[in-house]
């Protein structure tokens, strides 16, 4: 969980979790982005984001140990700074 909290963009937790596909997609994505707008960035961290919220075990189907509360913290700590940042940031110039 902290792993996606920290380093969504860079797919650092599915490597992590066993999810290497993934993980390589995510990661050449934000590499690109800069040549393509950073509009596939915005995107890896959405998908980050949901990944954070919604997977909750590992490519092996082991869940994810940790106490329950914590996790739920950081899902919705992160939760919370995505939707700050939405709010005050201006999308379009």
């Amino acid at each position: 969980m902290l792993l996606a909290f920290f380093a969504c963009v860079i797919g650092l937790h599915n490597f992590y979790a066993g999810y290497y596909k993934k993980g390589i997609f995510q990661l050449v994505m934000t590499i690109l982005s800069p040549f393509m707008m950073f509009v596939p960035l915005l995107l890896v961290v959405f998908w980050g984001m949901g990944e954070m919220l919604f997977v909750n075990k590992s490519a092996n189907k082991v869940p994810f140990r940790g106490s329950p509360w914590a996790i739920w913290g950081l899902r919705v700590l992160g939760m919370c700074i995505l939707i700050y940042q939405l709010m005050t940031t201006e999308l379009f110039f």
